[in-house]
């Protein structure tokens, strides 16, 4: 297997290879480099393979000990530190095809672009080496960890727009070739496609399914062998964690095997078929050899003990989903009740998370129905047997070696043989138990009498309290889920109600605590009354010893109830529409006698819904109300916010209060400005009626009708322009109305600059655009407001990030970045969280549309800005500017890596990737320094 070191020293040969000892053809041999370094593919290639190989060799190096215990597990830290791998592998590389073949759409094609991407990240450099951790990994933790990845990939290559997805059913937007958008996300187009390209994507995407899991399997079955690490409790952990991986990868691959029989691919689905054979083998092999391999640990620390409980657990659990898998769902020869209730479980199955062996087309050679359904009912009466007797049967040694020899004699042809040679005697074990007291209790009056002596039985090993309940919530369910199984899990259930562990007095019983004995009585009881209620104990006739194993436990009185309701079930099951109108109409009837409490607290919801709707509308809708265009519904909206304004108005800050009349105007800033209008601050001058700077004369009506406005400046205001425009000292009033031009001016720009994102007209948004980039030119050494400091703060720190990871000098676009403070804060606008939803659902339809939002966009209007300032005043303005603007683009993918778990920061780093080719494509110009930053 490939390590990471080596692939990197596989990658320099490959390089070495392609130069040339002759001097002569130096020149040639390095214009073809350079060629090659120029193509967009080959720098996705390697700077997605950076990624993935920093992440994995951070994963490597790892020690296997958590760094802070207390804050985290080691587990979680390993999966935070593999998290980039899986981002690479599953979203940034289908993501990264997709942007290079729309950017680039005479030179690369999508095809080309997905499967050299996936062939050089995930099958040459991701995959190996996880599957090369999983298996020899010296570090439990990391295996651990390893085998968890492949469950994640599984996952994230399901999802929409990667190499697995199954999110949508059409063909032009399904995995890596569509928009990489999932159903719902509204009208999305994708690239036209031949039906001979259709169909060798659905065979590579068959190809790419079948590599991982193979591979995850593979990653499984080293785990399960016994003696793996020297020290028992490592060695079971381990085993535990390839129990766990197991058990999740069964259904997908079984699934997949039903998939490549129904196309009648029977090569492909025994590929992958004879690997899961060996890691059933293996689990089953762990539960229940231990004891004829020497592998037991009942003389053992108690580290040892709680390993070997954990593993007998998650070995619990594989059986049932083995017994789930490998039965039926329908019961055969059903009638009534029994029809109906498995024709109403097969519509509530959920395909994704379910698979019986109806799911299973017939007609391969090897792998049938009937090999596995006797395989499951092995398996199901071993559980019965755990139940019943609290352990394993000891298994007769001469029976594990027959079947084994049988297998090595065959050639190893029949993959079920030494399957069955582990579970089959197993099962034998626990049937011989059974029979024998069903014999000894024949003969009692009581026809459900069992007599079982528990002190003649040996045991293999005995279950802990967790890996007990877990064996009667497995058999309870393949009683609900599995009606051929319902009337032996009734009565297994039943009878191990009847004789508990602990006996009468419930006692500690073994390894069992007084306290453990208790817990499993109760489970038992609850199990129980749970089957009862099921219309199935009726048609199974399970209902009597049922109803016993109650009474013995001094519960009749929930059996009697219990047994009244499934019965009623049954008759409306089978009865017609008139009984099932009696049955509601009695229904109505027996719940009007509690008509007093339902009407109290229908009228508490009632008015809990009328105090959540009057506190809405007094907060209006989100951040202020924004008022609908209709003139008639803004003013029904002002009329009806009337009510819920204060009685008295809030204090000001200064001790001298200006009186203001009461009319619309005053309601209407009331309104939009969600109150903040009633508490203006006096001092502020501008924010109490758009300021005194300006006096408005109205002149006399011309032959339009039309009235003449004439504006006329104050002429104190203005001296103090003049005096702060040629920066002579400011005295007084004037210093403080310089101060508070300066806030004015930084407030009227943040509300410019978020009406482009707010306002549902893209024609208001686009002028909103160009007039805050006019003016954030204008504006020098305005700092921002709060409302947009944070994207101030962004471009600032990406600046500063960006001299720290390269070698050129950027500390002319930093000095840049902070006498330009709106300059810089409308670069970096697009990238940072809007808090409103209207400005998110306005990025993201921007985001859908490719060279027309690059034209659009605010950091376009302000590179055009900076083109046009370059050619007249500073020479260097643009080139800082897009330097800055690229360090923002960079700084938000980087930040997106750091937190995988931020959707928010993720959706922008999409958005601003797939974008940057295409702003950068229409900037009136590039440089060197700004392509280095890329």
């Amino acid at each position: 297997m490939q390590s990471i070191e080596d692939y990197e020293l596989q990658q320099a040969r490959e390089a070495d290879n392609h130069l040339s000892d002759d001097d002569n053809a130096a020149a040639e041999t390095d214009t073809s480099d350079d060629d090659d370094g120029e193509s967009p593919l080959a720098l996705a290639l390697d700077d997605l393979e950076s990624r993935a190989v920093s992440a994995l060799n951070d994963f490597k190096s790892h020690p296997g000990r958590a760094t802070d215990p207390k804050a985290s597990s080691v587990h979680d830290e390993l999966a935070s530190v593999l998290r980039p791998v899986v981002e690479v592998s599953s979203h940034a590389g289908p993501s990264a095809a997709r942007a290079l073949a729309a950017g680039y759409p005479g030179l690369l094609s999508l095809d080309e672009c997905v499967d050299e991407i996936y062939d050089r990240v995930n099958a040459d450099l991701v995959l190996p080496v996880i599957l090369e951790s999983a298996q020899s990994d010296v570090v439990p933790a990391k295996r651990a960890a390893s085998l968890a990845l492949f469950h994640t990939l599984h996952r994230e290559w399901a999802r929409a727009g990667s190499y697995l997805d199954a999110t949508t059913g059409a063909p032009s937007l399904a995995g890596p070739y569509g928009p990489g958008v999932g159903p719902g996300s509204g009208t999305v187009s994708a690239p036209p496609f031949s039906a001979q390209d259709a169909s060798r994507r659905n065979q590579v995407r068959i190809a790419r399914r079948s590599e991982l899991l193979r591979r995850w399997v593979q990653a499984s079955i080293p785990n399960l062998a016994p003696g793996t690490f020297t020290s028992t409790a490592l060695d079971s952990a381990a085993a535990s964690r390839g129990v766990l991986s197991a058990s999740s990868a069964l259904k997908p691959c079984l699934r997949y095997m039903a998939e490549r029989i129904g196309s009648a691919d029977d090569a492909g689905a025994l590929r992958l078929f004879l690997p899961v054979m060996r890691m059933v083998e293996g689990v089953l092999g762990r539960l229940f050899l231990e004891k004829v391999r020497g592998d037991g640990v009942a003389d053992g620390s108690g580290a040892d003990v709680r390993a070997a409980d954990s593993l007998r657990a998650s070995c619990v659990k594989f059986l049932e989903i083995v017994v789930l898998c490998f039965s039926n769902r329908a019961l055969p020869g059903a009638g009534g009740g029994g029809q109906l209730g498995a024709a109403r479980m097969k519509r509530e199955a959920n395909t994704a998370n379910d698979f019986c062996l109806e799911d299973l087309p017939p007609g391969h050679p090897i792998i049938t129905r009937e090999s596995l359904e006797e395989i499951g009912e092995h398996c199901f009466s071993t559980l019965r047997g755990l139940v019943m007797l609290g352990g394993q049967a000891a298994i007769d040694e001469s029976l594990l070696k027959a079947p084994t020899a049988a297998a090595d004699s065959m050639g190893g042809t029949n993959p079920f043989a030494s399957i069955l040679g582990i579970i089959k005697p197993a099962a034998l074990a626990y049937l011989a138990i059974e029979s024998a007291a069903e014999k000894a209790g024949a003969d009692s009056e009581d026809k459900n009498a069992f007599v079982l002596d528990r002190k003649s039985i040996q045991l293999d090993f005995c279950l802990s309290q967790k890996s007990y309940s877990l064996s009667i919530n497995a058999v309870q369910m393949l009683a609900t889920k599995r009606p051929v199984f319902f009337k032996d899990s009734a009565y297994n259930l039943a009878r191990r109600t009847i004789d508990p562990p602990g006996g009468k007095s419930g006692e500690a019983e073994g390894s069992l605590s007084r306290a453990a004995v208790t817990g499993i009585r109760t489970a038992l009881r609850s199990t129980c009354l749970t089957l009862l209620r099921n219309f199935m104990s009726v048609t199974s006739g399970s209902w009597e010893v049922l109803t016993a194993a109650l009474k013995a436990a001094d519960m009749e009185a929930q059996a009697e109830r219990a047994l009244k309701a499934s019965k009623q079930q049954l008759n409306l099951m089978r009865g017609g529409r008139a009984a099932r109108n009696r049955a509601a109409i009695f229904y109505e009837w027996d719940t009007s006698a509690d008509d007093s409490r339902a009407a109290k607290r229908q009228r508490e919801t009632d008015s809990a819904l009328e105090h959540a709707r009057a506190a809405k509308m007094a907060r209006g809708l989100g951040s202020g109300i924004q008022l609908p265009a209709s003139m008639v519904e803004a003013s029904e909206l002002v009329m009806l916010n009337l009510e819920n304004l204060p009685p008295k108005r809030p204090p000001v800050g200064s001790s001298g209060q200006r009186k203001r009349r009461v009319d619309l105007d005053f309601v209407v800033d009331a309104v939009v400005s969600n109150g903040a209008s009633l508490a203006a601050d006096q001092n502020h001058w501008y924010d109490r009626n758009g300021g005194e700077a300006w006096s408005m004369e109205e002149g006399e009506a011309v032959a339009d009708g039309r009235k003449r406005l004439k504006f006329t400046v104050n002429a104190q205001v203005l001296e103090v322009a003049q005096k702060s425009m040629s920066r002579s000292e400011l005295k007084g009033a004037e210093k403080v109305f310089a101060e508070q031009a300066r806030l004015a001016a930084t407030n009227a720009f943040s509300r410019v600059l978020q009406a482009s994102s707010n306002t549902r007209s893209d024609a208001v948004a686009d002028f909103s655009k160009k007039m805050a980039a006019r003016l954030a030119w204008t504006l020098k050494n305005v700092e921002p407001s709060k409302e947009i400091d944070a994207s101030y703060t962004m471009a600032i720190e990406a600046t500063e990030n960006a001299i720290k990871k390269n070698e050129a000098d950027l500390s002319g676009s930093l000095d840049f970045a902070k006498a330009y403070p709106l300059v810089a804060s409308c670069l970096a606008y697009d990238l940072t969280p809007k808090t409103t939803a209207s400005s998110q659902q306005r990025d993201e339809s921007t985001s859908s549309s490719s060279s027309t939002a690059a034209s659009t966009s605010l950091a376009m209007r302000i590179l055009n800005e900076a083109y046009v300032c370059s050619l007249n005043e500073d020479k260097d303005s643009y080139e800082k500017c897009l330097e800055v603007f690229v360090s923002t683009v960079v700084n938000a993918c980087d930040s997106s890596n750091s937190k995988p778990g931020d959707n928010e920061a993720k959706r922008i780093a999409n958005s601003a990737a797939s974008s940057l080719p295409h702003q950068l494509g229409a900037a009136p110009a590039l440089s060197a320094t700004a392509l280095n930053l890329v």
